[in-house]
């Protein structure tokens, strides 16, 4: 391709994969059990469960005054100001 450069194409795009200017993405609060949390953006409630150690199958979660069942925990996406409240089953005698 005679007369074609590459150079107009990288300076266009360099300012926006370089820039200082990019701001982060904030992440979304919630409540967890009484306590302020942030979050990224789009976090499951499986995977904020994972991450902070519960055994799925020993709790139940109540999002915003309503149950979640189990089988909706990889599918329920955490946002902000959202109310979660963990309760873990604890046997004994």
């Amino acid at each position: 391709m005679k007369g074609y450069t590459t150079a107009g194409v990288v300076s266009l795009w360099t300012p926006f994969f370089f820039s200082s200017d990019r701001k982060e993405v904030p992440g979304v609060k919630i409540q967890a059990n009484g306590q302020e949390r942030e979050l990224s953006n789009g976090k499951l409630l499986g995977e904020f469960l994972e991450e902070n150690q519960y055994q799925q199958e020993r709790i139940a979660v109540e999002l915003n005054g309503d149950i979640v069942p189990k089988s909706r925990y990889g599918e329920t996406v955490l946002q902000e100001g959202d109310v979660l409240e963990v309760v873990s089953f604890v046997g004994g005698g």
